[in-house]
C-alpha cells in the first residue's frame, strides 16, 4: 500500500507539471480552464456554461467547472482547492466564491477573468466581462416611456451587483426623461427570486401607490411581482406595464409572456475564453472591464403584444421534448439506484457510485476530504464509475489541489461534449469530499439534470458524512476503551444520583475493590463525607449547564479504611439516545502530593528555631479568627517580650541562647489550645492568640497562665536560668479591629509593662 502511494502521488505531482502538460498535448487539450460557478442548473448558470463550454471547444481547451455555492455552510466558507493544480486560468461566475478565495486565485499567479462581478477588475492579470446593465436598463425605462407612462416603478433584490447596475440605468433614464424619482415606487427584496417578487406586488397591490409600469431587476422578481398582481385583480398589461431582465424560460411562459432583456451569454463567454486564451497563448495583457451589450426582447407585458416565435417554438415544439424524454424517463431508475446506494451505504462499501449507470455520465471519482490541523490537506480516492478511470486510483492520496489527476483528465472527450464537473460533497459540519463527473454537455437538459443531479449529491453527502462519523465514534470508542482499561487514573462512569455503572482497572487496583463491589454502589461510600457533598454540588451544576468540573480536590478511603487523596474532575454528557445524563469522572491520586505540600506549608509557615509559627502565620491566623469571629466574641493578642535575653547570649553563648528560645516556646505552647495560636515573632519576641473570648476575665487568665508557666527556669548543666518577659494584650474588637494594629496595641501595652517593672526594680 506505501509504494502504491508514493507511486501515485508521484503520478499526480508529474501529471501537473509543465513537462507532462506538454508531452500529453496530442491527447488532450492544450490548456485547462477552472470556471467556478455557484450552481450548475439554473437558466442564468447553464446558458452562461453552454456559452463558455462552446467558446472552450473552438479554442481547443479544457474545461473544469466547479459547483461552488455550499448547500449546508456559510458561502464564505468555501476553501476547496481542487483544481487550481491543472487549471491554466479561472473564470469565476457571479460570486461564486468568497472574495478572499478570489484573492487566493490571483496570488496563484494565473489569470482569472470574472462574469458578472468586479471585484478584482483592478488586480493584475485580471479582467472583468461584464453585460452592460446599466444600458440596456436605461433602455428599457424608455422604451416604456415611449408607451406614455410617466410614473414606473423598480422592483430589485438586494446584494446582488447587476441589479444595482440596473438601478441606476433606471435612474438614468429618469434624468434623461425628466422625470422626478419618487422613493416610494422604488421596492428592494432580500434577494432577486420570485418570492421576494411577489412580496413586492402584494405591497404595491395593497398600498395602490399610482403608477403605471413596473421595471424589474430580473424575470425572477418580475413573474412574482406578475402572480400578486393577477391575484389583486390588476391586469397586465392593461392597468400596469412589466418588464423583467435576463430573458429566461419563466419570461416566455408566464401570462402574458414578460417583456424582458437578453443578455448575451454564448458572447460573454466567448469574451471570457477568448481573452484567456490570447493571454495563455500570446501573452496578451489581461485587464479591464469588457461590456456585453444586451437587447431588448418585447412581449406583451408592457403592451407591445410582440412574441419571440422562435424561443416559443424552442419551447413548445418540441426541442425539448426528445432529450427530456429520455432523460425522466430514467428519473425513478435513478431514484432507486440511488436509494439502494446510499442506504447501505459505508465508507468501506465498494461501488456506491452504481446509481450512476441511469445518469449520462460516463466516468466519475469521488474523493474525501482528509484535512490535518497544521498540516497538508489531501484527498483520498474512494471509488470510481466507468471503463476510463482505473480503479488502481482507489485508496491512493494525493495532495488536495492535485485533483482531479491527468488522467481523469483525460477521459472527457471534446468529440462526444463531454464537460468535467466538480461536485464538493457537504454536510451542516462542513465539506468531505468532492465528486467529479464527467460526460456530455447539453444546455436543453441542463438545468433539469444538475438540479436533479445536486439533489442526488446532497443525498450521498449525508449518507457518507454519517458513515464516516459513525466509524469515527467506533474508532474513537474503541480508543476510549484503550484509554479506558490502560490510563493509570481513577475512572468512574456514574449517573446523576452518583451510582456507579463502570470503573476502571486501575481504580479496582488503587481501592482494593472488586468490580461488582463498586458497580452499582454510590460513589459516595468511598468518599469522605465534605469531599461528597462538594462534589455533588459541582455535578449539580454541571447538570445546570455548565458541563465540565474541574480540579475538584477530594478524599477517598480504600476498602481497608487507609486514605487517599485525588483531584477530580467531570463531565455531565446526555447523549440522544440515552436521555439520562452520564457523569463522567476522573480522580489523580494526589496523596504524596498532599504530604509534599503539608510539608512545605509547615516549613513555610513554622519558626525554624523554635517549631513554633512564624510571622507569615500570625498574621494569617489572625486575619481569618478575625474573619470568624461570632457577635460578641473576642481575639486576643498576648505580645511576650524576653527581658535580658542578651545577657543570656553574651553569659552562656549563642547556643545556648538557642536552646533558652526553644525552652520558652514549649512553655508558651503548653498554655494553648487546638483553637489558639503561640507563634515566635523575631529575635526574642513571641505572640499567643487566643480565640472564642466572651468575657475581659478570660484574657486575665490567659496572661496569668502565661506568666506562671514561664516560671519554670531553663536548666543549663544543672544551672537554672531564670525566664523573665514582659507581656502586653490586646482584643478584638474593643482595642482594633485589623490584625496589624491589634499587634501594636499588644506591643505599646507591653512596653508600658515593661517600663513599670524597670522603674520597681
Amino acid at each position: 500500500m506505501a509504494i502504491k502511494q508514493a507511486i501515485c502521488q508521484a503520478l499526480a505531482s508529474f501529471e501537473a507539471s509543465p513537462a507532462s502538460r506538454e508531452g500529453k498535448a496530442m491527447m488532450m487539450a492544450r490548456y485547462t480552464i477552472g470556471v467556478y460557478a455557484p450552481v450548475l442548473d439554473g437558466f442564468y448558470f447553464s446558458s452562461m456554461l453552454d456559452g463558455l463550454f462552446a467558446a472552450s471547444l473552438r479554442h481547443g481547451m479544457q474545461m473544469v467547472t466547479l459547483q461552488s455555492w455550499p448547500e449546508f455552510c456559510e458561502r464564505e466558507s468555501y476553501d476547496l482547492m481542487v483544481a487550481t493544480a491543472c487549471a491554466d486560468a479561472f473564470v469565476v461566475i457571479g460570486e461564486a466564491v468568497p472574495r478572499g478565495f478570489m484573492e487566493r486565485l490571483q496570488q496563484m499567479g494565473k489569470p482569472v477573468v470574472c462574469i458578472g462581478t468586479s471585484w478584482l477588475q483592478a488586480a493584475k492579470d485580471c479582467a472583468t466581462v461584464l453585460a452592460h446593465n446599466e444600458l440596456s436598463a436605461k433602455e428599457m425605462v424608455l422604451h416604456l416611456a415611449g408607451h406614455g407612462h410617466e410614473r414606473i416603478a423598480f422592483v430589485g433584490g438586494l446584494h446582488n451587483s447587476d441589479v444595482f447596475e440596473r438601478f441606476r440605468g433606471y435612474q438614468q433614464a429618469l434624468r434623461e426623461l425628466g422625470m422626478p424619482y419618487r422613493e416610494e415606487l422604488v421596492y428592494w427584496g432580500q434577494t432577486v427570486m420570485k418570492s421576494d417578487g411577489r412580496k413586492a406586488g402584494e405591497q404595491i397591490a395593497a398600498e395602490q401607490v399610482p403608477m403605471t409600469a413596473i421595471v424589474a431587476g430580473n424575470d425572477l422578481l418580475a413573474a412574482g411581482v406578475l402572480e400578486a398582481l393577477t391575484e389583486a385583480g390588476i391586469a397586465v398589461p392593461d392597468r400596469v406595464a412589466l418588464s423583467g431582465y435576463d430573458d429566461s424560460e419563466i419570461a416566455l411562459v408566464s401570462k402574458p409572456p414578460l417583456t424582458t432583456v437578453r443578455q448575451k451569454y454564448a458572447v460573454m463567454g466567448n469574451k471570457a475564453v477568448t481573452l484567456l486564451f490570447d493571454r495563455l497563448q500570446n501573452g496578451v495583457e489581461l485587464k479591464g472591464v469588457h461590456r456585453i451589450p444586451a437587447e431588448l426582447v418585447l412581449r406583451c407585458s408592457c403592451g407591445c403584444g410582440a412574441l419571440d416565435e422562435s424561443k416559443s417554438q424552442e419551447l413548445e415544439g418540441g426541442l425539448y421534448h426528445g432529450p427530456m424524454r429520455d432523460f425522466t424517463s430514467n428519473l425513478y431508475n435513478i431514484g432507486m439506484a440511488l436509494n439502494h446506494s446510499v442506504l447501505s451505504i459505508s465508507t468501506s462499501t465498494d461501488r456506491f457510485l452504481s446509481w450512476l449507470d441511469q445518469t449520462p455520465y460516463h466516468t466519475g471519482c469521488l474523493v474525501l476530504l482528509d484535512r490535518q490541523e497544521g498540516g497538508s490537506n489531501e484527498v483520498i480516492v474512494h471509488d470510481v464509475y466507468g471503463s476510463r478511470l482505473s480503479r488502481q486510483w482507489i485508496g491512493c492520496r494525493l495532495a488536495e489541489e492535485l485533483f482531479p489527476m491527468n488522467e481523469l483528465l483525460q477521459c472527457g472527450s471534446a468529440e462526444e461534449r463531454d464537460m468535467i464537473t466538480l461536485h464538493p460533497l457537504q454536510t451542516p459540519s462542513g465539506f468531505i469530499g468532492c465528486l467529479a463527473l464527467i460526460g456530455p454537455f447539453n444546455k436543453q437538459l441542463s438545468s433539469l439534470t444538475y438540479d436533479f443531479m445536486r439533489i442526488n449529491i446532497n443525498v450521498m453527502a449525508i449518507s457518507v458524512g454519517r458513515a464516516r462519523l459513525r466509524e469515527q465514534m467506533e474508532e474513537s470508542e474503541a480508543k476510549y476503551r484503550d484509554i479506558f482499561i490502560r490510563t493509570p487514573v481513577m475512572i468512574f462512569m456514574a449517573d446523576r444520583d452518583m451510582v456507579m455503572r463502570d470503573v476502571n482497572p486501575y481504580t479496582l487496583d488503587q481501592l482494593d475493590y472488586k468490580e461488582e463491589e463498586l458497580v452499582g454502589a454510590s460513589i459516595g461510600s468511598i468518599m469522605s463525607s465534605d469531599s461528597y457533598a462538594r462534589m455533588k454540588a459541582k455535578v449539580a451544576e454541571a447538570l445546570g449547564g455548565k458541563q465540565i468540573v474541574e480540579n475538584v480536590e477530594v478524599k477517598l478511603f480504600r476498602k481497608d479504611g487507609t486514605a487517599l487523596y485525588g483531584l477530580l474532575n467531570a463531565n455531565a454528557m446526555s447523549l440522544s439516545e440515552r436521555p439520562d445524563p452520564t457523569v463522567y469522572i476522573t480522580i489523580r491520586d494526589i496523596t504524596e502530593r498532599k504530604a509534599h505540600e503539608e510539608v512545605m506549608r509547615q516549613l513555610a509557615y513554622s519558626d525554624p528555631l523554635t517549631g513554633l509559627a512564624n510571622r507569615l502565620r500570625i498574621y494569617d491566623f489572625l486575619n481569618q479568627a478575625i474573619a470568624e469571629a461570632a457577635d460578641g466574641e473576642g481575639v486576643a493578642v498576648f505580645f511576650i517580650d524576653l527581658d535580658r535575653f542578651k545577657a543570656v547570649n553574651d553569659t552562656y553563648g549563642h547556643d545556648t541562647g538557642d536552646l533558652y528560645l526553644r525552652h520558652v516556646a514549649g512553655l508558651l505552647a503548653s498554655c494553648t489550645t487546638a483553637n489558639d495560636l503561640a507563634a515566635r515573632l523575631g529575635g526574642d519576641e513571641f505572640i499567643v492568640v487566643m480565640t472564642g473570648i466572651q468575657e475581659a476575665r478570660q484574657v486575665r487568665q490567659m496572661t496569668d497562665k502565661i506568666s506562671a508557666s514561664l516560671a519554670v527556669p531553663y536548666l543549663h548543666h544543672e544551672q537554672e536560668i531564670p525566664v523573665r518577659a514582659s507581656i502586653g494584650t490586646s482584643l478584638f474588637p474593643d482595642d482594633a479591629r485589623e490584625a496589624e494594629a491589634l499587634i501594636q496595641r499588644a506591643d505599646r501595652v507591653m512596653y508600658q509593662v515593661k517600663q513599670t517593672e524597670d522603674a520597681r526594680r
